[in-house]
């Protein structure tokens, strides 16, 4: 279990997270869904270490994240694949699926990785930066997938692709946690969430104003979206 409480976070003066208190528990998909600007992305880079100013506290594994440095977080077996897949353009798709170190055991083994994504093994030779919007986000997935880590941020995986392409990220992600990951999933898409995920949060300003469960977020859609501006 993956535990927030009253977390805090600033970027220089300004304080962007405002007491931000979540579960996500282990082999599990919960959202996390707000606006642009809302501080998904700052909740997730706080778990991750990234902030320069933070307080409250984020347990798991017997730590609080915010007294770690993010390499010592990352070996607690958490993997962050970011909003804009970080694909090293210089580096081949095989080599980009490489990079990473393996932190734990139990990670995925390159064969594994192929045959979850075909398109990868038929990319292997290409530049990372050659592959369409979906084929990265693809690679950016399988690369944290190689790594042992079992607690996956997923920052708008669905962003700027094409909706043939956001039902394929669906259902690997859906095959992801029937393998026992346990999943953190930072969207403004709320009909991409509702049916995928366990738990859902709203967050708004900086605070969660929401938790809904499947049931619950299926009958207020229209007031999620609209809160998202979608």
């Amino acid at each position: 279990m993956l535990e927030i409480r009253n977390l805090h976070a600033w970027y220089g003066e300004s304080h962007v997270l405002h007491g931000v208190t979540m579960d996500v528990p282990e082999g599990r998909v919960v959202s996390l869904l707000g606006r642009n600007g809302a501080g998904k992305t700052t909740t997730m880079r706080a778990i991750m270490g990234l902030m320069g100013r933070t307080e409250g506290e984020i347990n798991f594994g017997g730590a609080n994240l915010l007294t770690l440095r993010p390499h010592r977080i990352a070996r607690k077996g958490i993997a962050l694949c970011p909003e804009d897949r970080a694909i090293f353009p210089s580096l081949s798709v095989k080599e980009n699926l490489l990079l990473p170190p393996v932190i734990a055991k139990g990670g995925m083994s390159v064969e594994q990785i192929y045959q979850l994504f075909p398109n990868i093994r038929e990319r292997g030779s290409s530049r990372g930066t050659q592959l369409s919007g979906g084929e990265q986000q693809m690679l950016a997935i399988a690369r944290i997938l190689r790594t042992g880590a079992r607690v996956l941020l997923f920052d708008e995986p669905t962003e700027g692709l094409a909706p043939v392409i956001v039902q394929q990220i669906a259902r690997t992600i859906a095959d992801i946690k029937s393998r026992g990951y346990t999943i953190l999933l930072v969207e403004q898409n709320a009909h991409f969430v509702e049916g995928l995920a366990d738990i859902h949060y709203l967050i708004e300003n900086g605070a969660i104003v929401d938790r809904l469960e499947p049931v619950e977020f299926a009958r207020q859609i229209g007031r999620v979206a609209q809160l998202l501006g979608v």
